[in-house]
């Protein structure tokens, strides 16, 4: 299963409380729909892994649901709001590999960002368990 997210982006305390609860409701949807199925969870979080409240959010997710981090498994060097987990399951292997962030998604006619940060990438690995 895949799953792409953009979570609410202000820093007051109202933003704060929608990005826990949009968190909450996400890891309830995720154990509801894909059980012991093999993920990734990505997207841009909003969340940065230096502030302690928002790293709190990050840890739940992984916790709740068995994800890994990629940037964490390739540790990376990165405090980027882009965030990509994963997770394998009984019968399926997944890793991953080359955490980056590719200067190419830019704008075509001015060579500017696309977003207000640069993407994340990572290559993903998938097998059979045991293949």
């Amino acid at each position: 299963d895949v799953y792409n997210l953009h979570h609410e982006a202000g820093g007051c305390d109202a933003d704060i409380a929608i990005r826990d609860q949009a968190t909450d409701e996400l890891i309830a949807a995720i154990l509801e729909r894909s059980g012991g199925r093999p993920m990734i969870v990505a997207g841009d979080y909003n969340l940065h892994a230096d502030d302690p409240v928002d790293l709190e959010v990050l840890q739940r997710m992984e916790e709740q649901l068995g994800l890994k981090d990629a940037c964490w498994e390739l540790d990376c060097g990165s405090n980027s709001i882009d965030r990509i987990f994963f997770r394998g399951s009984a019968n399926v292997d997944i890793s991953v590999s080359d955490w980056s962030q590719p200067p190419e998604f830019v704008d075509e006619e001015d060579g500017g960002p696309l977003s207000d940060h640069l993407p994340t990438a990572v290559v993903v690995h998938y097998a059979p368990v045991g293949g």
